[in-house]
């Protein structure tokens, strides 16, 4: 049997039981009293089936956090979580340095076709309008000029009136039409999407221009 006695009579209680006494304060004594199964109380003390479910996941909670038989598992969960940090960490790393591969990939592909590009910012972008000045020097037309976003227009929205007025200025071409309602327009985005175009109304002007596509 285990004899706990309080500091002020651990000599006497030695002496009486003939053997070790282990020392029990009684702020360990309330302590461990809070922590046992044991629920006296009754009447309007009587905790309800609630409190007892809190007091069992709270008691839990400190034996996960503080008791020796857990401690080999609070080592595993520690453990666990630093593996996955790492392996987190070294994820990013490599999908940062793909791209950066790519992203040098580009600029040399751009640098090497165009070498009077000297200051590269945005490589395809800067590709595409490299592309689309060289067609324009060689005669023919590109994706972004007005003929070929023209021809679009009339094949994907024939059944629209013909516009009033149109503008056309750095790849971007303003159309003023009669019928802007929704239903006029309706799948009119979709369309001219799958042929490599944005369509954005902005009052009575549709506003055609080159999808920017990485």
């Amino acid at each position: 049997m285990q004899v706990v006695a309080e500091p002020g009579v651990v000599a006497l209680a030695e002496q009486h039981f003939q053997g070790r006494v282990r020392l029990q304060t009684a702020p360990q004594r309330a302590v461990l009293s809070a922590q046992s199964d044991w629920d006296l109380a009754q009447f309007d003390l009587l905790r309800t089936r609630g409190t007892r479910l809190r007091k069992r996941l709270s008691s839990l909670g400190s034996a996960v956090l503080q008791s020796p038989q857990w401690r080999p598992a609070r080592w595993a969960l520690v453990a666990l979580l630093l593996v996955n940090l790492v392996g987190l960490q070294m994820w990013a790393w490599r999908e940062q340095a793909a791209l950066t591969a790519k992203r040098t990939a580009m600029r040399d592909i751009l640098t090497t076709t165009f070498p009077d590009v000297r200051l590269v910012v945005d490589a395809p972008l800067q590709m595409a309008r490299s592309l689309a000045d060289l067609q324009r020097q060689s005669g023919s037309t590109s994706s972004g000029d007005l003929e070929p976003m023209l021809g679009i227009f009339q094949t994907v929205a024939p059944e629209l009136a013909a516009p009033t007025a149109l503008e056309f200025a750095a790849g971007e071409l303003r159309l003023k039409v009669a019928d802007t309602s929704a239903a006029a327009l309706s799948g009119l985005a979709a369309k001219l999407q799958a042929h490599g175009y944005t369509a954005v109304l902005e009052g009575d002007r549709l506003v055609l221009k080159q999808e920017r596509r990485p």
